[in-house]
């Protein structure tokens, strides 16, 4: 399991849901499929938000900007470097493809 704690804007949209996006995606794309990493807990702790602890400051605006901490648990991945010969290549390219669509 790989935990990957973070601190986004609240503004900002959840990552567990543009991955159920991603998921939704990935069974209609072959491509895809087999190469997201599969979400096993996702957890939002409102207590941490940065807004309370503007808001005790008399911040004006306490809310505009504030983050919250938010952790995510997937299954790990195995490595591209586990795979060898026509395999990795197909890895790599896919990888290639992925990070500049051409």
């Amino acid at each position: 399991m790989v935990a990957e704690p973070y601190w986004p804007e609240v503004s900002r949209g959840s990552e567990a849901d543009i991955l159920q996006r991603v998921y939704q995606i990935a069974e209609r794309v072959s491509q895809v499929k087999g190469h997201v990493p599969e979400m096993v807990w996702f957890h939002k702790f409102d207590d941490t938000s940065t807004a309370d602890t503007r808001m005790m400051l008399g911040i004006p605006d306490a809310e505009q900007g504030s983050r919250v901490l938010y952790l995510i648990v997937f299954r790990k991945l195995s490595p591209i470097t586990t795979l060898s010969g026509q395999e990795f290549l197909q890895a790599w390219w896919h990888a290639v493809l992925c990070t500049f669509p051409f």
